[in-house]
């Protein structure tokens, strides 16, 4: 999602087309709080304040073990920062063509994700692929056998999206 948030504003200036690939269609504390909402509510009671002092712009320097992997300072700051852009508005300033590629069994980012991107570009093309999850595999739509997909290099890169991108860039 990084990459995609900063291809978008780089891609006003110096490029010809621009993809979104699983794109957050909300800024990233809005999207890490939509993720956080199912997880147990004790996890949730611990990271809503801290978000809330994100939104706020201020670091927080005690945060639980538990959320120390979504919450280390560097990441603090990463989430102050990214948050300041919304990328449904930052996709509707740009003037190219523009493909969005959302897998409908992505855990992480949602279709409507893709769909407030769709909406907000001035020239875009959606595709929704089928059994693609959030790191590009076929996978299935049970949580945990899905999450596996996640640290297996041996599973290849789903065909399909690989496929609409050459065809997107042939196009170009």
């Amino acid at each position: 999602s990084e990459g995609a948030l900063i291809g978008m504003i780089a891609s006003r200036l110096i490029a010809d087309s621009f993809i979104s690939i699983a794109g957050a269609g909300e800024d990233y504390l809005a999207l890490l709080e939509r993720q956080l909402s199912i997880q147990p509510a004790y996890i949730r009671s611990m990271s809503s304040p801290i978000i809330q002092e994100l939104k706020d712009k201020k670091l927080v320097d005690t945060v639980p073990p538990i959320l120390k992997s979504l919450f280390a300072p560097n990441i603090q700051r990463y989430l102050i920062d990214a948050s300041s852009y919304n990328p449904a508005e930052e996709i509707s300033k740009l003037s190219i063509p523009v493909l969005i590629i959302q897998g409908d069994n992505d855990i992480q980012i949602g279709l409507n994700d893709a769909k407030i991107l769709h909406k907000a570009a001035k020239s875009s093309r959606i595709e929704i692929i089928q059994g693609m999850n959030h790191v590009f595999r076929q996978a299935s739509e049970n949580r945990l056998l899905n999450l596996q997909t996640y640290g297996n290099v041996k599973l290849p890169i789903d065909i399909n999206m690989v496929n609409i991108i050459s065809e997107f860039i042939d196009h170009q």
